[in-house]
């Protein structure tokens, strides 16, 4: 259970990380704009790695649904525009 958390919270981090360089790239922040793709990459293989090696479907659906959270965290944080 542990396990699959850990799992979750990659997943979540990875896309809060993909939407936030999606950012950096529009704004030209080239710097944080490769740390932020780096450490991006480095988290994907790391989960990849591990599902192809366990052959487990669990790692890859609480990798999604950690992802599905992250990209809902960031359109939270949305500021509203007043009219």
């Amino acid at each position: 259970m542990l396990n699959l958390l850990l799992y979750l919270m990659v997943g979540l981090v990875e896309w809060w990380l993909a939407l936030r360089r999606t950012l950096a790239c529009a704004r030209g922040e080239r710097c944080l704009l490769i740390i932020l793709v780096f450490i991006e990459n480095l988290l994907g293989l790391w989960v990849l790695s591990n599902f192809i090696q366990k052959n487990d479907w669990l790692i890859a659906v609480s990798y999604s649904f950690g992802a599905a959270l992250g990209a809902l965290l960031v359109n939270l944080k949305k500021k509203e525009v007043k009219v």
